[in-house]
């Protein structure tokens, strides 16, 4: 399941393919990277190796995060863990936010690293603090409601079995979370997300929606997803808004996409304000209006959303309402390649404007000439308007929105 690609199994690969490609680099840079992602992708992971390790030694965060991944599943050679705590460790450092996940997950289990739970559990504040979804799933399997750290899964979940006995639904909703999104023990899961969902929590509703949605410990249907998303919706719950109007849009449901896509993105929810563009961009639920789509999308890719950045690509490079501007495509390629999410396209299905590996392979058939250099100025201009706004803690939080060039906190 791709929506489950950093739970503690790590199971990435399926989900990534490959995490990044460099747009916007020397052009002899970039097509060494070209062919070392594409031979990922075929499952040559000889000639993978091959090309990405001299670029991971000069410092490309990108490709220390693929050799990262083979060592971890052992995918061309020997698995070995501490070659893989070693490259995460430095792409991490680089502000590669999947690559930093990856540490406090090794850290936890002690894999190629002495194991060491309070740094990871402090990576994995942080990562919380940044809006990271799964880091704060995790919190919440260690961290009890009054705020004790619990030594593992397992002791914080007896815990939270007692109380939802005595029917507390936060720790019934907590208990969900452990089976279901750390130990993924599903059928376990299910009847404590049905306590706390029954019970009006509407967190526990929304998970539970998207238990009946993926068939989860529980048989799938359709119908008792939306009838639990709606719940949560209607308790103002973003994230479910949000899933209804992928959901809508998906059964071909216009009005109602745009609906729940305009209640998510009022409460700046940024995947909302993102599915709110494209649905600008198709004119599905409303008049098509490219302008408006484009403002919607560059809000949410200002905010890291990947969606929003790859669309922003496909936009420039083929002249969706602007003129084609490969630099302005190249920005955003690179920056939603950077965020290792290429995996969860498919959740958008016809919303999306054309497969993100589609904007990368045309771009890369461009000679960078003629525009590299002004798409490496404008992703450094980027970046440094970045840093440059709000206080020193806002500087590095709105960096780390995206997931990539980390400006450290203090």
């Amino acid at each position: 399941m791709c929506r489950l690609w950093r739970v503690f199994s790590l199971l990435l690969v399926a989900c990534l393919a490959v995490a990044v490609a460099i747009y916007g680099a020397p052009p002899s840079y970039a097509a060494d990277f070209f062919r070392g992602d594409q031979a990922y992708v075929d499952g040559d992971f000889d000639t993978a190796r091959n090309e990405l390790t001299p670029l991971a030694e000069k410092g490309d965060a990108t490709s220390q995060f693929l050799l990262g991944l083979m060592h971890y599943h052992g995918k061309g050679g020997t698995r070995d863990f501490g070659k893989a705590f070693s490259l995460f460790e430095r792409a991490a450092a680089r502000g590669f936010r999947s690559a930093r996940f990856n540490v406090a997950y090794m850290l936890v289990r002690g894999e190629g690293v002495e194991r060491d739970q309070e740094k990871a559990l402090k990576i994995f504040r942080r990562l919380a603090q940044l809006g990271d979804k799964e880091a704060r799933y995790i919190l919440s399997a260690y961290e009890h409601l009054d705020g004790v750290v619990y030594p593992d899964v397992s002791s914080a979940l007896q815990r939270y079995i007692e109380k939802a006995q005595e029917g507390d639904a936060e720790a019934s909703f907590r208990a969900c979370v452990a089976y279901h999104f750390i130990l993924q023990v599903m059928e376990e899961a299910v009847p404590w997300c049905e306590y706390a969902a029954r019970a009006g929590h509407a967190s526990a509703q929304a998970r539970l929606g998207l238990m009946y949605l993926a068939g989860d410990g529980i048989e799938r249907d359709v119908d008792k997803a939306m009838s639990w998303y709606e719940k949560a919706a209607e308790k103002g719950l973003a994230h479910a808004q949000k899933q209804l109007a992928l959901i809508h849009a998906a059964g071909g449901e216009a009005e109602k996409a745009f609906y729940w896509a305009g209640k998510a993105a009022e409460q700046k929810n940024f995947e909302g304000v993102a599915i709110l563009g494209l649905l600008y961009a198709k004119g599905v639920g409303v008049e098509r209006d490219d302008a408006r789509a484009l403002e919607l999308l560059r809000e949410a890719a200002y905010e890291g959303e990947f969606i929003a950045q790859a669309s922003l690509a496909s936009i420039y490079l083929h002249a969706r309402g602007v003129e084609v501007d490969l630099a302005e495509a190249a920005k955003w390629a690179y920056y939603a390649e950077a965020t290792g999410k290429k995996g969860f396209m498919e959740a958008y299905g016809d919303l999306q404007l054309e497969p993100f590996t589609r904007t990368r392979t045309l771009l890369s058939q461009f000679d960078s000439k003629d525009w590299g250099e002004e798409a490496e100025r404008r992703i450094e201009a980027f970046r440094t308007e970045k840093k440059d706004s709000g206080n020193e803690e806002n500087r590095c939080i709105r960096e780390n929105q995206h997931g990539v060039f980390f400006v450290p906190c203090r």
